[in-house]
């Protein structure tokens, strides 16, 4: 994740925290950080997966997912399917 990027989310976690009710679930999804092998096999072991978006937001009792990019950003394909398949 690019500084860019990372400032972005910083700001819109910023604005989901000062907006959202207090019903509301919110959080940060921290899967984009780089790791060393060790540390991706053992989050990969306790149900990480690849390509989940930034943010989970439950309304109401439904899930709402959020995936940010930078002005240049793309999705990747791990992206693309858990955004079909959820």
């Amino acid at each position: 994740m690019s500084r860019t990027e990372e400032a972005f989310h910083m700001q819109v976690w910023e604005l989901i925290r000062a907006y959202k009710r207090p019903d509301v679930i919110a959080f940060h999804v921290a899967n984009g950080e780089k790791r060393d092998r060790f540390a991706a096999a053992k989050l990969k072991r306790m149900g990480v997966i690849p390509g989940v978006a930034d943010f989970c937001i439950v309304v109401d009792g439904r899930c709402h997912f959020l995936e940010l990019k930078a002005v240049k950003g793309r999705q990747s394909k791990n992206q693309e399917d858990f955004a079909a398949a959820a």
